[in-house]
């Protein structure tokens, strides 16, 4: 019962176990899902989010850049048409100073005479426009191109050709940019935008500047320069996002893949293509002055002019100023987007482990029923199997011969210990109608109930045929036919029968596979010669020969079966024949003595192990007359 119970359990806990592995193994495909689509979810709205950032700022830049060339046209706007010399008196609304020749004026016109007598409203025209760009540019200044010729450029500088009009800072001179941006002015035939360049202040510090430039008209070779620090748009547009060195950062490139603009200062002014990252080169590649957008992720942390930086998602915006095609960069790091996915996470994860908890609580508690349930259910059906096995083990040896029958001048004892509930040994002693005695002891194949059942045969034919037969060789020859005509799956039955005739002396045995018994006198035994014969209920023709003994008087007989010789030691050991003659040599004063004697060598011996066989014994002592007679008389 415990054997299947466990079975049960364990089949039981297995299965449940299985289920909760599949449950689990659901449940973590399910959460997987979950944040692998929330985290695609937030990444996509922190791509629109943040393109959408880089692209108002960029608007921004695009818009702060336009408005310097505006304000720089207006020269230019003013100059336009006039394809004449002719000279005529116009009244400037604002001023309302008549007589001046404002269109002279606004071609900063060279000649004495225009410039001495409007020197006043000269300065008073570019104070005007110097507040009017004041705030977004450093510095601004006009430059004749037409002086600007020639290699040596200190002659250059000599001929006077810088016309300073504002200098928010002094940082910087306008000759500085001058000397630096030369080769560049003498190009310039239209409003353009020169590219990032970086200068050495007096106090030693880096600017950066653009330089925007803006041609008075086609006839006039003066030139409007203004200086644009990078630092006012650094200010004005991507100050707040490169605040924070661990959140949004954010770079403005040129064309020529100059970095501008960083939250970095030692990238300002290097080029991309510097960079040591190929994932970053590459990246910036496909898109700097192309005019691209686009948003990129990069799942791995990477490095940026020394300074690593965690995953992020980078979006691209293009800035087009005067024909130029920048790109602004903004960054953020994945870690943003993994913050809001984990606290979703967190709860898809505690409604998992909350599923995981109640199944495992309902499917503990479902194999505890089923176990309970199963072990009642043994203990009920091994109660009636108890039951059942005791009233067929009670209906056996009711079939044994009762222990302390009386025969003349015979003492017989017998014991049988079933190695299971039920015992497949059996034997017997009766008398025979001229009053011989007959014992017999077999041993069925196996044991339990289907045992018992071939043992109960085989002892009613033995019992029936013998009373017919009278003959021992006969009587297993018969008796083997019929075991032969029945089925009991392979069965087969060892038998010895033994017929004792005080009166003659003698002793006849005929054997059927058993082991042939054992003859004491004077207290030393040996083994009859017995050949032995084959089993009953495999060979029906088989033939069992009657030998015969002389008996001596006050003789002793041992029989047995197998479970004596199988019973072993702690260490391995059988009980051999030998073991046997040493358990009853010097005893013969009664055929119970001999019984306790071999069975207390066989308990000594075999220690805690259990008997692997039934264990049966047959003892039989023999008397004289005269001391039956003594016996008798000592009984009564």
């Amino acid at each position: 019962m415990e054997d299947a119970a466990k079975k049960f359990a364990r089949r039981i806990l297995l299965i449940h176990l299985a289920l909760l592995m599949g449950v689990i193994a659901i449940v973590l495909f399910a959460s997987r899902e979950v944040y692998q689509q929330t985290r695609d979810q937030a990444m996509e709205q922190a791509k629109v989010r943040q393109s959408l950032l880089a692209a108002q700022t960029a608007r921004g830049i695009e818009a702060f850049y336009h408005s310097i060339f505006s304000d720089l046209d207006l020269l230019r706007q003013a100059d336009r048409d006039d394809d004449d010399e002719t000279e005529r008196p116009t009244t400037n609304p604002a001023t309302a100073n008549p007589g001046i020749d404002w269109r002279k004026l606004l071609r900063l016109d060279e000649r004495p005479n225009v410039v001495n007598q409007n020197a006043a409203f000269q300065n008073f025209f570019t104070g005007i426009l110097w507040k009017q760009v004041y705030g977004r540019v450093s510095i601004l200044f006009a430059v004749n191109r037409d002086r600007l010729r020639g290699r040596d450029i200190e002659k250059i500088l000599e001929r006077g050709p810088i016309q300073p009009i504002g200098n928010a800072d002094n940082i910087l001179t306008e000759k500085e940019i001058v000397m630096k941006s030369i080769d560049w002015l003498r190009t310039v035939e239209k409003p353009q935008i020169s590219r990032f360049q970086q200068y050495t202040a007096a106090d030693g510090s880096k600017v950066g500047l653009n330089l925007v430039c803006v041609p008075v008209s086609q006839r006039n070779p003066r030139l409007l320069v203004a200086a644009v620090d990078i630092r006012i748009a650094q200010d004005r547009f991507t100050a707040k996002l490169n605040g924070d060195a661990d959140s949004t950062n954010a770079f403005l490139c040129d064309e020529f893949g100059t970095i501008m603009i960083s939250s970095n200062q030692s990238l300002v002014g290097r080029d991309v293509a510097s960079l040591k990252d190929d994932r970053l080169r590459n990246f910036a590649s496909g898109y700097l002055g192309k005019g691209k957008r686009g948003t990129e992720s990069i799942e791995t942390d990477y490095t940026l002019a020394g300074q690593s930086f965690p995953p992020g998602m980078m979006a691209i915006e293009p800035v087009s100023i005067a024909g130029k095609k920048w790109e602004f960069l903004v960054t953020t790091p994945l870690s943003d987007v993994d913050a809001v996915v984990n606290r979703v996470f967190k709860r898809a994860v505690f409604w998992a482990i909350f599923v995981v908890g109640s199944m495992t609580a309902i499917l503990l508690s479902t194999a505890v029923q089923l176990i309970r349930a199963r072990v009642r259910m043994e203990r009920v059906r091994n109660d009636a199997l108890t039951k059942e096995l005791t009233q067929a083990r009670e209906i056996q040896l009711a079939w044994l011969p009762q222990q302390g029958a009386s025969f003349p001048a015979m003492d017989i004892a017998a014991v049988n210990h079933p190695a299971s509930h039920i015992s497949g040994d059996f034997y017997n002693w009766f008398e025979l109608p001229d009053g011989r005695t007959v014992v017999t002891i077999g041993d069925v194949t196996g044991h339990g109930l289907s045992a018992a059942f071939l043992m109960a045969t085989s002892q009613l034919l033995v019992h029936t045929t013998m009373l017919r037969l009278e003959d021992p060789g006969k009587t297993l020859y018969e008796v083997n036919k019929q075991l032969c005509v029945q089925v009991f799956n392979g069965q087969f039955v060892t038998m010895l029968v033994c017929v004792i005739d005080m009166e003659a002396g003698t002793l006849e045995v005929a054997t059927a596979g058993h082991y042939p018994p054992i003859l004491g006198t004077n207290g030393n035994y040996v083994s009859l010669p017995v050949e032995p014969q084959l089993v009953l209920g495999v060979e029906k023709d088989t033939r069992y020969p009657t030998e015969r003994f002389a008996l001596p008087p006050s003789a002793s007989l041992v029989l047995y079966t197998d479970g004596v010789l199988d019973a072993q030691s702690p260490d391995g050991k059988r009980f051999d024949l030998e073991r046997i003659l040493d358990s009853v040599k010097g005893h013969g004063e009664s055929a119970q003595v001999l019984v306790d004697s071999i069975v207390g060598h066989i308990t000594a011996f075999r220690g805690n192990r259990s008997l692997p066989d039934d264990l049966t014994l047959v003892c039989i002592q023999t008397q004289t007359e005269s001391s039956f007679r003594a016996s008798e008389a000592m009984s009564v």
